[in-house]
Order: C-alpha cells, then sequence, then structure tokens
C-alpha cells in the first residue's frame, strides 16, 4: 500500500508518536549521510515487509513538512505503527526481526489503543483486509481508544474532531483498496453507508455522463445511433457491475441509473433501426435491444424494452440469411414492380413465374424445411392470391362469358401456386380456404363436369381440365437430379444445371443406360466411340469380342433349328440372345419358325420383336388374300343371276353359244380384277357388271 511504504513517519524513521526531537535528529542524521552519498537506514525501515526505501534530500523535506499540522500528523499516523506501552517495545522487537506473526500475538494479549492500531497496520501490511477492518471496527468504535490515540500522537489540548477519523480512516483506505474488497468485511451500517455513497457516486456520475455523451448523436443518421449505443453499452459495462455489487438491485438509486441507462441504449436501437437501409439492421439492432431489456430493473422500463424486443424478434424470424441476400433483394424487386400493376390474374402469375427462379436457388440453399424459404415463398403466394381474389369477385358481376374465362385464369394460378411450399399455419388456414371456395365457384359454373355432358349446358363444360401449368419447375437441381430416371430427362435436367454438381453424375448415369441398352455388335461400336474413356468401354470392348465370337458361331448354323440347338448347348456359357435370335430370324422361313424364336428367345429379343412384325404381315397378307378371293366368288355370283335371266329371255341362242359367253364374261371378269383399285369399291362393281352385260349383248347381237 502507498498509505505504509511511502509514509512520512517511515521515510523519518520513526513510531507516529516519537517524540519531535527524535524526528528531528533522525531528519539532520539522513541529511549529513545525503550529503556525502551514504545510505541511511533505520529500524522502522521494514524493507522486508514494505520493500526497499528511496531517500533524497527533497524527499526527506517534503516528509517533515507532511507533518507539520495535526490534522496531517494524525492522518498518516492512523497507517503507522505507534508505540505506547511496554508490551509495545517486544512486540516491536520481534517485528524488526522478521518476526510479524509473534508481534501480532504479543498486541492480542491486551486490547489497547496502540495495540489495536498496530493490528491495523500489521495486517494491512499482510493484506488481510478483514482482520484491519475488525480491529478498525473496534478502535474507531471506542471513543476513549480515540482520544488515547490522538493524545499520543499530537498531544494533549488539540482541537480535532475524533468523530470524523473513521471516516477519513476509510475514505484513504478506499482510495487505495476497492472498495468492493472491503464491503463484505464491513459491520458498521454508517461505515457501509459511507463507502457505499462514496463508491457508487463517480460511477453513477460517469454512467450519466456516458448517456449525456450518447444523447448528443440523436439526429445524425442511423449509424451514429448505432455506434453510440455500442459505445454506451461497451464504456458502462463495467460501471453499473460495480455498481450492482454495491447497492442491492432494489434500490432505488440504482433502479434510477439502471433504467435511464437501458432506456437510452434502446432508444439507439431503435433509432437505427428505423432509419438504416442495411438488410441486417434489425440483428444489430436486437444486440442493443436485448442488453436494454437485461439490464432494465422497473416494471415500466422492462415492458418497453420487451415489446421492442419482441418486434424486432418477429423481424427477424423473417430475414433472409445472410447467403440468400440476392435472392431476397430480386424477390422483392419483383413485389414492388407487382404491386403497381393493375389487380389482374396475369399479373399474379407473371409474378409467381418471375419468381421461381430465385426461389428455386433459396430452396438450394437453405432446404425447403427452413423458416425463412417457407416464409418467402409463401409471400410471394399471398402476394399473387390477393390479385386472383379480386379479379374474381369483380368478375361476377359481369356474367358468365366474362366469368368462365376469369376462372379458368383463376385456376390456373391457383395450379402453379400449389406447386410452392408454405407455411403449414397459412397452408391449413387462409390458403385452404379460398381454394376450396375458388373450386365451389368453378364447380357451381360446371367447370369440373366431364365433356360428355357438355350439351346439357349452355355454355359447355370441362373447361377448367387440363390446364398446362408445365412451365413452372420449384423443383432443385437435387430434386429434378434423383428424379429424373431417362436419358431425356436427365439431357433436359443437364440443359437446364450445366453447372450443377450432379452433372456428372448425370451423365455417368446416361452412359450406364446406354451400356445397358446395348445389343448388337453396332450398339456396342458406337458406344465406345462415344464413351471411349470410360471404365465402361472396357466392358463394351470385351462384350464386342464376345459378340464377334457368337457371330463367327451362328455364322455356321444354315437353319433356324440349328440356332436353336447352338443356343441351347452354349446357353449357360453366355452366348449372346438378341445375336442368335437375329440370326434364327434370317434363316427363317416358315410361320413355325417364326413361332420358335418367340417361344425360345422371348418377345423382347430383336429378333423375337422382328419374328413378332413378320407374323403379324403374314397374317395380314393371308386376310388380304381370302379377302380378295371373297371379292371375287361375291361378282361372280352376281353376275351369274341376271345373265341367267337373260339367258331365258332369250333362250334361242342355245346352250353352247350361251357357254361360249358365260366364258368371255368370266375372263372379263378376271381381267377387271387386276385393273387396280383406284375407284372406291362401289363404282368398280358398277364398271364392271357394266362391262359385262356389254360384252354379252355383244355375243347376242352378232349371235355367237
Amino acid at each position: 500500500m502507498n498509505l505504509l511504504q511511502h509514509n512520512p513517519y517511515r521515510l523519518l524513521g520513526v513510531y507516529s508518536n516519537s517524540p519531535t526531537k527524535e524526528r528531528l535528529a533522525n531528519h539532520n542524521r539522513m541529511k549529513a549521510f545525503l550529503k556525502v552519498g551514504k545510505p541511511v537506514s533505520f529500524p522502522l525501515d521494514l524493507t522486508q515487509y514494505l520493500g526497499s526505501i528511496e531517500r533524497t534530500e527533497t524527499s526527506v523535506a517534503d516528509a517533515e513538512a507532511a507533518l507539520t499540522l495535526p490534522k496531517d500528523q494524525i492522518q498518516y499516523a492512523q497507517f503507522w505503527f505507534v508505540k505506547v506501552t511496554p508490551l509495545d517495545e517486544v512486540a516491536f522487537n520481534n517485528l524488526i526481526s522478521g518476526e510479524i506473526s509473534k508481534a501480532e500475538e504479543i498486541w492480542q494479549k491486551k486490547e489497547s489503543a496502540s495495540s489495536l492500531q498496530n493490528r491495523i497496520v500489521s495486517a494491512l501490511i499482510r493484506e488481510d483486509y478483514a482482520c484491519a477492518i475488525t480491529y478498525a471496527e473496534t478502535l474507531y468504535g471506542n471513543s476513549q481508544y480515540i482520544s488515547e490515540l490522538i493524545s499520543a500522537v499530537v498531544g494533549t489540548g488539540s482541537n480535532l474532531d475524533a468523530s470524523t477519523l473513521a471516516l477519513s480512516f476509510l475514505d484513504a483506505l478506499c482510495e487505495e483498496i476497492d472498495a468492493n474488497k472491503l464491503l463484505p468485511f464491513i459491520t458498521i451500517n454508517t461505515w457501509k453507508s459511507h463507502i457505499e455513497e462514496k463508491a457508487t457516486k463517480p460511477l453513477i456520475d460517469s454512467i450519466e455522463d456516458a448517456i449525456e455523451t450518447a444523447q448528443k448523436t440523436k439526429n445524425k443518421g442511423p449509424e451514429a445511433r448505432l455506434q453510440a449505443g455500442e459505445k454506451l453499452m461497451t464504456d458502462t459495462k463495467s460501471a453499473l457491475s460495480q455498481l450492482k455489487s454495491l447497492l442491492a438491485s432494489t434500490d432505488l438509486q440504482y433502479q434510477i441509473i439502471a433504467d435511464k441507462l437501458g432506456l437510452e441504449i434502446l432508444q439507439c436501437g431503435i433509432d437505427y433501426y428505423n432509419d438504416s437501409e442495411e438488410p441486417d439492421a434489425a440483428v444489430k439492432a436486437m444486440k442493443l435491444q436485448k442488453y436494454a431489456l437485461d439490464i432494465v430493473v422497473g416494471q415500466m422500463a422492462k415492458d418497453r424494452c420487451k415489446e421492442n424486443v419482441d418486434i424486432l424478434q418477429n423481424i427477424i424470424d423473417n430475414l433472409p440469411p445472410s447467403e440468400v441476400y440476392e435472392e431476397d433483394k430480386a424477390i422483392r424487386q419483383c413485389f414492388k414492380q407487382f404491386a403497381s400493376q393493375p389487380h389482374l390474374i396475369k399479373y399474379s402469375i407473371q409474378l409467381l413465374k418471375e419468381c421461381a427462379p430465385f426461389l428455386v436457388s433459396i430452396k438450394e440453399k437453405l432446404g425447403n424445411k427452413h423458416r425463412y424459404y417457407l416464409h418467402i415463398s409463401s409471400e410471394i403466394v399471398i402476394n399473387a392470391l390477393n390479385y386472383v381474389v379480386k379479379e374474381v369477385e369483380n368478375a361476377q358481376d359481369e356474367g358468365f362469358p366474362k366469368l368462365k374465362n376469369v376462372l379458368i385464369e383463376a385456376w390456373r394460378a391457383q395450379l402453379y401456386m400449389d406447386k410452392f411450399d408454405l407455411d403449414s399455419e397459412f397452408k391449413q388456414g387462409c390458403y385452404k380456404n379460398i381454394r376450396d371456395s375458388l373450386y365451389g365457384i368453378i364447380k357451381k359454373n360446371k367447370g369440373f363436369e366431364w365433356p360428355i355432358f357438355s350439351s346439357k349446358y349452355k355454355y359447355g363444360c370441362g373447361w377448367c381440365f387440363s390446364l398446362k401449368v408445365d412451365d413452372i419447375d420449384l423443383r432443385t437441381a437435387e430434386e429434378l437430379y434423383q428424379s429424373a430416371k431417362t436419358i431425356a430427362e436427365l439431357e433436359k435436367f443437364i440443359q437446364k444445371y450445366p453447372h450443377s454438381q450432379y452433372v456428372a453424375q448425370a451423365k455417368k448415369k446416361i452412359s450406364e443406360i446406354k451400356f445397358k441398352a446395348c445389343r448388337t455388335i453396332d450398339d456396342f461400336k458406337k458406344f465406345i466411340y462415344d464413351y471411349p474413356n470410360t471404365t465402361l468401354a472396357s466392358k463394351a470392348q470385351a462384350k464386342l469380342k464376345k459378340l464377334f465370337e457368337d457371330e463367327k458361331k451362328l455364322s455356321i448354323c444354315k437353319t433356324t433349328d440349328e440356332v436353336i440347338a447352338l443356343y441351347r448347348l452354349e446357353k449357360e456359357l453366355g452366348i449372346n440372345l438378341d445375336l442368335c435370335s437375329i440370326r434364327a430370324y434370317e434363316l427363317a422361313k416358315k410361320n413355325c419358325d417364326y413361332s420358335k424364336i418367340i417361344d425360345i428367345f422371348g418377345g423382347d429379343s430383336i429378333g423375337g420383336k422382328k419374328a413378332s412384325v413378320e407374323m403379324g404381315r403374314r397374317e395380314r397378307a393371308r386376310k388380304d388374300l381370302l379377302k380378295e378371293w371373297g371379292k371375287v366368288l361375291f361378282w361372280i355370283a352376281i353376275s351369274l343371276l341376271p345373265l341367267f335371266g337373260i339367258y331365258l329371255l332369250i333362250s334361242s341362242i342355245g346352250f353352247a353359244k350361251f357357254g361360249l359367253a358365260l366364258l368371255g364374261i368370266v375372263i372379263l371378269f378376271l381381267i377387271n380384277l387386276t385393273n387396280g383399285n383406284d375407284e372406291g369399291f362401289i363404282a368398280g362393281c358398277v364398271v364392271r357388271l357394266l362391262g359385262m352385260i356389254l360384252f354379252f349383248i355383244i355375243l347376242v347381237l352378232f349371235n355367237l
């Protein structure tokens, strides 16, 4: 402690009650030694406890001057040793020799003003503040002891106010030792109040000064208010913590300053957020407002802070994460343009289409369960839904033809909106109710009736079926990739997301599908050409080699049965089924051969498919031949009936001539059958019939 190490009594090498002549003697001795540059020391230097001491002519003179007045003498005496009794003499012998514990034991044997004072100083040397305070409370709490101490130091007849010594002792002590360290050991209420007041005033003053500084930034812009709030929070944190340790949270003084500080920090956050255009303004402001809520004590202050924190938290809950700021900004711009358009459904559909790519990007970054993704997706639908509702409401007063067109577009927009992921509460509540209402209106107007019943209604029905809405696809790259099963779907994915991490996997999957589809030598050759440096290319090479071997074996076969026999023989060895089926088809001649190909190699094999086609062609040819012969027989019968009637009318011709005429008619009829089928069926029949009748008349006229 500075009060001990640089105490004037120590510098002069005397007790606080040493006679003036002893003090002057030491002073003169020091001056003499210091003039010749010799060090000087005294038993009360106590360097083993207080460290070394540096004496100069100036410091010695200053020490002597500091003890001129009685009030100064007693002030320094409160923090130095006094020797009054013989017991003190014995104790100092032990103290000077380094036995501070023994010295304290001796002082504890008899309580007196000097023993208590010496125990106080000894405890302060050892930094035992609990003992020092206990001894001080005993000393200063006894008016007789105080009088004895004053008399020992300054003599009798002084006009010093003994009642102020205790508080002077505390004030000096608190200047060197944190009041928080002393308060736990103080039991006297007046002492405790004095220290609290002394400790709290500078803390309160510093907090109020910081508040006043922050208030000066009002109306100087959002950044100034944010910085002021952060600085106010940082600069007062330590002072408020110390103040809280000195005063109870229920203390009115603490409550007033804590509420004042908290509300100013809160206001800094409010001003910053209201004037700032930064996307993360709410997050920055929340730091100030939560701190304000933590430090205020009064209920009114707490309620105000809580209200603002809740409002800001709701805003933060709906803020976009930093990684999707650009997408959010783009969607907000779409909202801005949308708000300036008339309340028409076509603008709702336009909004949905414009926002879809940005929404997919957000979904890719955050996932389809993320709170913000569901919020912004729902917000897009809410905006679009508003215009749909308004145009449908307006159209219901304009007659069915107009209403029908509006309802078609409304349902189209509804089908688009059904693709969007929505917040569960909104989806099951407002969204479902509006959707059900729209469905009811359309159903009432027969928009969902099957077209087969359209004749029952004036304006037809079924006009809300099969609406095209595939131009909005909210699947992410991953979702589109996972759903792609065919080559066409995978190629569409690559075209839509050329830079996706799944492109390589999609290309690999395409190659695998193509490899599995390879059956012939040409197929494998093309695959190797298209994918020369892949692992599947080596497999294709092996397959190709095996196909060449199988083809060589099959080239020896001369009939379908030989191919089947070879296949059965080497089936277990992996002979190629398609190659066998193709060779069997090439050698097939009869329907039974084609049937065997289908039975042995299957209808899905290449040869099996060709055999099925060929059998179908032959069956159609057979039916066509039967049909033609049926026509021939039909026309022969048709031709004979009228000719036979004519023959009866002109029976004079004779049977021989009739037979000759009949033969000519048949020949003419057969010639006409080969004359092509360009005419219609009935026209062809009429021409042939007239031809035969004409031929018959000619025969009769020439009397053949």
